[in-house]
């Protein structure tokens, strides 16, 4: 539960207070990851933070994502994505594994919202306080195709490493261009 004085972890059968964690950043939105062992916040000060459910205590460094507050978080249905979404309209892909950001925001539309995953986990939507709607494919492997479409080359080791990380960099344009 959060309050004005930080994150509280109550005891549902008896109502009380096991522990807390006192912030004067507010938490204002809320996600688990699919196991269920990680709750993930996302607060007024801009930060997203990986918790440990039992004890609080944060499981990675926390990371500021965005210079309003963070709106709303999602899990993918498959459990193998997060997003995030700041006040600025900033959407975020995290890795639960990890607990990292794949890279920069895939949007910036300036507007709050809300998020959803597909059924099948391959597109988050963000609808937007003046009602737009987008679709984002959030396949990785789509994202490769595309910019093998686009630049006529592999990808970089470095870019290999925010698309696909922890597998070896290898040809992915093979048969694209």
């Amino acid at each position: 539960m959060s309050r004005d004085d930080g994150l509280h972890l109550v005891d549902l059968r008896d109502g009380r207070v096991v522990t807390t964690r006192t912030s004067d950043d507010l938490a204002a939105s809320f996600t688990w990851t699919a196991d269920g062992r990680t709750l993930v916040a996302g607060t007024m000060g801009g930060r997203v933070h990986f918790v440990d459910p039992s004890t609080l205590a944060d499981r990675a460094p926390s990371r500021l994502v965005v210079g309003g507050f963070v709106i709303d978080l999602a899990t993918s249905p498959d459990g193998k994505l997060i997003a995030s979404l700041g006040t600025d309209g900033d959407v975020m892909l995290w890795d639960p594994a990890t607990m990292r950001p794949y890279g920069r925001p895939v949007t910036g539309m300036r507007l709050w919202g809300l998020l959803s995953f597909s059924s099948d986990s391959d597109t988050v939507r963000v609808l937007f306080e003046n009602g737009t709607r987008t679709d984002i494919d959030v396949d990785p492997d789509d994202w490769v195709r595309a910019g093998c479409r686009v630049w006529g080359r592999d990808l970089s080791a470095e870019e290999s490493a925010v698309i696909r990380p922890g597998q070896p960099p290898r040809s992915t344009c093979a048969g694209l261009i």
